[in-house]
């Protein structure tokens, strides 16, 4: 059996409150009698994929990295499996998605075309933060929070940080707005969650866990004139070599020291027996261990660079 299983929501039909329509997947929000001033939202996972899963496990690794992040439990609604996450834009605020900070300072974006959006890259999206900061030090520690999410990406494998997947918290008080980067949300797309067994199997068995790693291509590009995205590894490599944005993003690597192999499979373990396959573990503690092996590599080298 699953070691201290994570806990289930169970959503009776009376708790549906209205339909989310942003982004690709069926959704929609509801209020828990027993906390009436919160809305969680259920999201169900798409077929033959283990995307409910996947969004419990980054969940918990962000919090043993210390990233902050949406609230997310393994939920079921009737007798579909899903996830419940939970609301984090508090009363007076409101959720900037990407792309509508982005088309104000980046010339003809278009903010429908959420794939192949070779103008998402990461000079546009800190350049365009810049612009809401006050002082350098609020915009250094802005970057760092998003190199963070970023490192966590390279670490679960997530291929869907696209402009509407990540944003800043907007709040209006004494006559002047406020702002914060949103916590970090929907990682559904990582794991390898979209794999089938046979798949699995056979990427496990020839030791090719680091192909699957290396193949995978995030949602941001490094330059608007790039064919494709980069991988979320390669991703941080490329803004530890540039000396505008190494230093964001050589603190946010410290964040992986909390983690180890041991925890990685702890947190896996931890999903309920019927919710994952045992080939679905082992992938994922795999892949995990893999990247976060190259992660460390990364710091090493960074280390050795301030040496």
């Amino acid at each position: 059996m699953a070691e201290n299983p994570y806990k289930i929501m169970f959503v009776p039909s009376d708790w549906h409150s209205e339909a989310e329509d942003m982004g690709s997947k069926i959704k929609f929000w509801c209020h828990p009698p027993d906390d009436p001033q919160s809305r969680w939202l259920f999201k169900f996972p798409k077929p033959l994929t283990g995307e409910h899963w996947a969004e419990k496990i980054a969940e918990q690794i962000c919090s043993i990295m210390g990233i902050e992040h949406a609230r997310v439990e393994l939920a079921e609604f009737s007798t579909h499996r899903g996830t419940m996450t939970k609301n984090f834009v508090k009363r007076n605020s409101f959720l900037v998605h990407g792309n509508q900070i982005l088309k104000f300072f980046v010339a003809d974006y278009n903010t429908r075309k959420t794939y192949k959006q070779t103008k998402h890259t990461l000079g546009n999206i800190l350049n365009s933060i810049e612009r809401f900061t006050s002082s350098r030090d609020e915009l250094f520690t802005t970057h760092q929070k998003l190199a963070e999410y970023l490192v966590l990406d390279a670490l679960i494998g997530n291929t869907d940080r696209h402009h509407e997947n990540w944003g800043l918290l907007m709040r209006f008080e004494n006559n002047s707005f406020s702002y914060r980067v949103a916590p970090s949300f929907d990682h559904a797309s990582s794991l390898g969650r979209e794999l089938r067994d046979s798949k699995r199997h056979q990427l496990l068995s020839s030791s090719h866990v680091e192909n699957y790693a290396k193949k995978g291509r995030g949602a941001i590009y490094w330059a608007e004139v790039d064919a494709r995205c980069q991988n979320p590894i390669q991703l941080i490599n490329l803004a530890l070599s540039n000396p505008e944005f190494k230093d964001p993003f050589r603190l946010a690597l410290d964040k992986i020291v909390n983690l180890n192999p041991e925890l990685i499979q702890l947190v896996v373990r931890r999903v309920p027996n019927s919710w994952m396959t045992s080939l679905e573990r082992r992938f994922a503690v795999e892949l995990l261990k893999y990247n976060l092996n190259e992660l460390y590599k990364l710091r090493l080298w960074t280390c050795e660079l301030y040496i």
